[in-house]
């Protein structure tokens, strides 16, 4: 049996294994992306886009295709027995705090498509019709053996990491413990012509009691998504007739349904895996959450599981940081995953599964942007863009962090010897991984627009915030504990020997 030798082995191409593997690529980290799928899917249930991970999917460079593509949502309507009840915005911060501070609509095997055709302009794809069968962790290396067109191929990489949706063969493979509570939520689902008087460039709940339907637009003239969630709801697919009845019940306006191009149910459980690394094995996705609330909030989940580890494997396998780093993924995208599960008695009670877009606080954690400029951004929160200003020029910071390294913001508002003999000290030491920007006045400064880097971050004269390349501030000080900030330099980087 020939043997392939790789860094990673990425088992699914879905949108986790897709936008990993991208992260991957253009950090040079040699990788193999597999699917067992022969080909790639042409429907998806998952529509919406968040505010964070648009901000992961512009960083890879593939978020101008998905705008062609996609619809902004610019308003959530919500009717309640047929009565307007709240017109909610889903604007979530101002463009100096977010550069995409709305929901972005978008099928997600266009998703797919977009950042497949990415990574194949750089040589790279994926092998289909390979499925996992069997793997041993071992010291240095997994070793996976997957079923192929071709017969039985055995993949020997640094890491493998599975992206393989709820029924992973990687967690099974792995025998990573895997906890399934003892509920599931059934939808029914419409994709159709819908003709109404309500607005097209809106997401619309229409509610009656503990039944709701969600109407989101889609691109096409007249097209929209139909979801419905009610107590109690038969797994047999609605039929268009059905879908006319409902409508006209709920909606506040005359209805005509019309060209259904999909009529199904689909169950959605819940559940989350013990741990998301075991040994050289990690999950991403559905591999490792189950999360059966609406909003597409597992797929984004797992979009964020894949940027937060694609840069901390690549630092590794580069020498850039020591193993350790590695340890921080499930520590820190565990409790996150925990957190989007619900407790299933008031779920299939009375909860509505978009009533979480009822507040500005809760729109904002589900964007993921946590803003709340009165602490500022602390260790592990998303770091705030801002508008800058250098040599008549403005941008924002967001321009300035590839996502490639991490960057140390200082914010300098007046001469300070000490602050420029802290500089000389780090200009000593080589960090090829460490960006600097000096926010203020001084030499190379940038001026902050209207103080709202400075109100973001709740920052003063001398504060420092270190950035890590997936834009979460990873460590905050200031003058007179600068040492705080050069004993994490050199814990979790690796620093050039000339």
């Amino acid at each position: 049996m020939k043997e392939l030798a790789t860094e990673v082995l990425i088992v699914g191409a879905g949108p986790s294994g897709l936008v990993l593997a991208s992260d991957l690529n253009r950090r040079g980290v040699p990788f193999i992306l597999v699917d067992r799928a022969e080909n790639p899917p042409q429907e998806s249930r998952a529509l919406f886009l968040q505010a964070r991970s648009l901000e992961v999917l512009d960083d890879l460079g593939v978020l101008g295709a998905l705008l062609e593509k996609g619809l902004l949502m610019e308003k959530v309507r919500l009717y309640k027995d047929r009565r307007l009840e709240i017109v909610f915005e889903l604007e979530t911060a101002s463009r100096r705090e977010a550069p995409y501070p709305y929901l972005l609509v978008v099928e997600q095997h266009v998703t797919e498509s977009i950042l497949l055709r990415k990574l194949r302009q750089t040589g790279a794809g994926v092998e289909r019709g390979w499925e996992l069968t069997k793997l041993k962790d071992e010291p240095g290396q997994v070793r996976s053996w997957l079923r192929t067109p071709g017969g039985t191929q055995l993949v020997r990489s640094d890491y493998l990491v599975g992206c393989d949706g709820a029924n992973s063969q990687v967690r099974q493979c792995g025998e990573i413990p895997f906890e399934r509570t003892d509920f599931e939520l059934i939808y029914q689902l419409a994709d159709l012509e819908l003709q109404w008087e309500l607005p097209s460039n809106e997401v619309i709940r229409l509610v009656e009691g503990q039944s709701e339907v969600v109407a989101t637009p889609l691109p096409g003239k007249n097209r929209y998504r139909l979801n419905l969630w009610s107590p109690g709801l038969s797994a047999v697919p609605l039929t268009l007739a059905d879908w006319e009845k409902i409508l006209r019940k709920l909606a506040p306006c005359d209805v005509a349904l019309s060209n259904p191009r999909r009529l199904k149910s689909y169950r959605a459980g819940q559940g989350l895996a013990q741990t998301f690394r075991q040994g050289r094995i990690f999950l991403a996705g559905d591999s490792a959450h189950l999360i059966p609330r609406g909003m597409a909030q597992g797929l984004n989940l797992g979009l964020q599981d894949a940027s937060n580890l694609g840069w901390k494997l690549a630092q590794v396998l580069r020498g850039e940081a020591p193993s350790e780093l590695l340890e921080s993924y499930s520590r820190e995208r565990l409790p996150v995953a925990r957190a989007a599960l619900v407790d299933p008695a008031p779920l299939t009670e009375s909860i509505h599964w978009m009533s979480f877009l009822e507040s500005r606080d809760e729109l904002d954690r589900w964007s993921k942007l946590d803003l709340n400029p009165r602490r500022g951004a602390q260790r592990g929160d998303r770091a705030p863009d801002g508008e800058l200003l250098r040599g008549g020029d403005t941008s924002f910071l967001y321009d300035r962090l590839d996502g490639l390294r991490y960057q140390l913001l200082v914010f300098s508002d007046r001469p300070d010897p000490i602050l420029e003999k802290f500089f000389q000290t780090l200009s000593g030491r080589d960090y090829p991984s460490l960006g600097l920007h000096r926010i203020g006045i001084g030499p190379q400064a940038t001026i902050d627009v209207e103080a709202c880097l400075h109100r973001a971050y709740a920052a003063k004269h001398g504060d420092m915030v270190l950035v890590r390349p997936d834009r979460v501030v990873a460590l905050r000080t200031s003058l007179g504990q600068e040492d705080r900030l050069l004993s994490y330099l050199a814990e979790h980087l690796v620093e050039t020997v000339s």
